[in-house]
């Protein structure tokens, strides 16, 4: 027993009874207080086997086993590691379904085996939720523990915790199962999914575990592989193949979802009949349901599409060129910051059903929608307009929408093809454009209504009124201070649904100082990369729309996307836990201001390639309208080297931002951007070549010719007030809190 887990004259070692070896992991399982043990530290007795069974066991063997027909015991679950089940066997057990006694046959013919095999199935299975329930039990020492985790008997307010990373990184070297458990949650399939072919389930401490052949290593930690397994089954239950709502209590709403979609086909003449011509083949289609839900995430409407099956085009046969631009997100925030300094109007637009308003240039051909076919059966459908799937059909619904903008006098900007400006009346008015999704923008209302008419002229569109909800973005205002707040807190909170982590303790921040993060450790299973990809992309969005705060964190992690290890999971772990603290972050953008933009560098921070990483963000009217942390391309020399490099990326950026705040506002300034490092400020100013500086690369250099053409402004700033720290390392909870309040995330207007 370690040393942090006894006391002084507590004993050194527990008794147990040796029941086999670790499936997948290396070490022993043992019998200790009816709990199931894997651990390497033990130490064997030969004496008679009488004398190494604990006291219950050998009564239990004497009064149970008399006629060696029946072995009993406790049906618990297996325990990782020897300090764990050290402190948990310390811990008093709870009465319940995980203290009961499971009776297995005596070894006999195969078919016997088969029985108490399939016996312990029958049984397990009903104890997942008590098994959850131990899980619980577990995890309320490993809280008081951790650092970073807010308690659930006190409020933050009586008793803040201490810094997140100091406790996590020390427990992830020292006790990784600790660490990892998880609470999964409690969905059937979510672990019944994952059930081996060859072998039973085994109850564990926190879900289920395979055992068998194919089971993955569970020195990874229980808790882990369960968490992750059950996240990876609970995501997307809206949208569905149209089996699955065939079977569902709405099906009634669907299948007149699925008509109109249809009725809407026809009526737009996507199609033709005709017989299919010699040597052509058809192009496969499906039908598509989706259970659409607003933003108090209550159900609004059930929607049908039928959608061509895109894999199966041929290259330079079914379709040519592909590129369909889309508005950055950082255009969208300009736009809004824009707006609450401003006070434009703004108003939303959908085009229903948008990519059938393209044209095709190519001879594609499909069979009727099945169940809800028309007229002659035997008759094929050539399209004459894009259907949704296929791989042009983006492109062709842009051209169509760029033609009617054009036409009516809208015109694309030169920083951003997919916001377009037109003047009505003497006022501009914009139009920004995201696939089917538009907003329009002018300084009354009146000209909004000219900029709409132009877009429900041309298609059938749905007027949303004023934009509280886009992209899956809150738009919120208060227009007694002209403020505007944009928030992710519905697909913040979903996401930690789809994840298994809804009730999880917050984080005070996403990665701790102490974070480490490298290549070698512990590969994750196949599933569980998959999991781990599927997570880093859902924190991508919510990095790249509105929270500046996790760039850092998961531009880190996605480092090792191809390879994770159970190291890089529990980190992504972490930054679920810190969301779950700050669901309610948001840009808040308020008064006029200037776009000043910060640059900073961590030199060589990444261990395995040595190179440094870049973090810039631009504020403007009082929140960040762009942000970046990224790893540099090459390996810096010296840290000035590493600023130089991080000035030159950013400066890219000030560039491109002042064309579009050009276009918006009708005026250019140069950009102001600040540095800490005195040295990387002078290169900028000063076409130095020196030993240290000779060797780097010529396109690092645009920022020194910007800078001395007066398009950038470069000023120093101290390290204690630069607002990109935070996204170039792992910072201390004070800093951390100072660095995102100056990028202007806050939880309320």
């Amino acid at each position: 027993m370690p040393k942090e887990l006894r006391c002084k004259l507590d004993a050194c070692a527990v008794a147990g009874t040796f029941l086999g070896y670790g499936f997948g992991h290396k070490g022993w399982r043992v019998l200790v207080d009816g709990r199931v043990v894997t651990s390497r530290d033990v130490r064997f007795d030969e004496a008679p086997i009488d004398a190494g069974l604990p006291a219950h066991a050998v009564q239990a063997q004497h009064a149970d086993g008399a006629d060696g027909s029946v072995a009993r015991w406790r049906a618990d679950h297996d325990v990782l590691d020897a300090p764990d089940s050290a402190r948990a066997s310390r811990t008093p057990t709870t009465s319940g379904t995980h203290s009961r006694a499971v009776t297995l046959p005596r070894p006999g013919p195969i078919t016997d085996a088969v029985s108490a095999a399939q016996h312990l199935v029958d049984s397990d299975a009903g104890a997942d939720d008590s098994a959850a329930d131990v899980g619980e039990e577990d995890e309320a020492p490993d809280s008081a523990s951790d650092q970073d985790t807010a308690s659930d008997g006190r409020s933050a307010s009586d008793a803040p915790p201490p810094l997140a990373s100091d406790s996590d990184e020390e427990l992830a070297f020292r006790h990784p199962a600790r660490l990892l458990r998880a609470k999964p949650p409690r969905r059937a399939h979510a672990t019944a999914a994952w059930v081996s072919p060859v072998g039973p389930r085994v109850a564990v401490g926190d879900g289920t575990r395979m055992t068998g052949r194919t089971s993955p290593r569970v020195g990874l930690g229980h808790g882990l592989h369960v968490w992750a397994l059950a996240a990876s089954a609970g995501g997307g239950p809206d949208k569905m193949h149209i089996h699955r709502p065939m079977k569902a209590a709405d099906w009634l709403e669907f299948h007149k979802a699925n008509k109109k979609e249809v009725d809407a086909l026809w009526a737009n003449k996507t199609w033709v009949f005709v017989d299919l011509p010699p040597g052509k083949k058809l192009t496969e289609t499906q039908m598509l349901c989706e259970r659409k839900r607003g933003p108090d995430r209550t159900v609004d409407r059930e929607k049908g599409r039928l959608v061509a099956r895109g894999d199966t085009q041929t290259h330079y046969v079914d379709y040519f060129d592909l590129c369909a631009p889309v508005a950055r997100y950082s255009t969208l925030r300009a736009l809004l910051a824009n707006w609450a300094a401003d006070v434009l109007v703004i108003a939303q637009l959908d085009v229903v059903t948008a990519f059938l308003n393209g044209e095709l240039e190519e001879k594609m051909y499909i069979r009727q929608p099945q169940g809800y076919e028309r007229g002659d059966t035997a008759k094929v459908c050539l399209l004459k307009k894009a259907l949704y799937g296929l791989k042009q059909a983006a492109r062709a619904w842009n051209k169509k929408l760029e033609d009617v903008l054009i036409k009516a006098g809208f015109r694309p900007t030169d920083a951003d093809p997919c916001l377009y400006v037109g003047t009505v009346g003497g006022d501009k008015v914009f139009i920004l454009v995201y696939v089917d999704d538009l907003l329009v923008a002018a300084k009354s209302a009146k000209r909004v209504d000219a900029g709409k008419r132009v877009i429900l002229d041309a298609f059938k569109a749905r007027d949303m009124g004023a934009s509280t909800f886009f992209l899956g973005m809150h738009i919120e205002r208060d227009g007694g201070t002209r403020a505007l707040r944009l928030s992710q807190h519905q697909y913040a909170s979903n996401l930690l649904e789809r994840f298994g982590l809804p009730d999880a303790n917050p984080a005070r921040l996403p990665m701790g100082v102490r974070a480490h993060l490298h290549k070698d450790g512990e590969a994750l299973p196949g599933p569980l990369i998959q999991s781990y990809q599927e997570l880093l992309g859902a924190l991508l969005y919510l990095a790249n729309g509105t929270r500046p705060d996790i760039a850092f964190a998961v531009g880190r992690l996605s480092r090792y996307a191809a390879a994770p290890t159970a190291e890089h999971l529990a980190a992504a772990k972490t930054v679920l836990r810190y969301i779950k603290g700050s669901t309610h972050l948001g840009l808040k953008y308020a008064a006029p201001g200037e776009l000043v933009g910060y640059s900073d560098a961590d030199f060589a921070a990444d261990v395995d390639s040595r190179r440094s990483t870049t973090g810039y963000v631009f504020i403007y009217n009082g929140a960040a309208i762009s942000w970046v942390s990224k790893i540099q391309p090459t390996v810096a020399a010296s840290t000035i080297e590493a600023e130089y490099v991080a000035g030159a990326m950013a400066a890219k950026e000030a560039i491109w931002l002042r064309r579009l705040l050009g276009s918006l506002t009708g005026t250019t300034k140069a950009v102001q951007m600040k540095c800490d490092n005195q040295g990387a400020l002078a290169l900028m100013h000063n076409a130095v070549s020196s030993s240290r500086t000779k060797h780097i690369d010529i396109s690092h250099h645009f920022i020194r010719e910007n800078v001395s053409e007066k398009q950038i402004i470069m000023e120093h700033v101290p390290t204690g007030k630069m607002t990109a720290d935070a996204l170039t390392k792992p910072l201390a909870v004070s800093a951390f809190t100072t660095g995102i309040a100056a990028m202007g995330l806050y939880l309320t207007l």
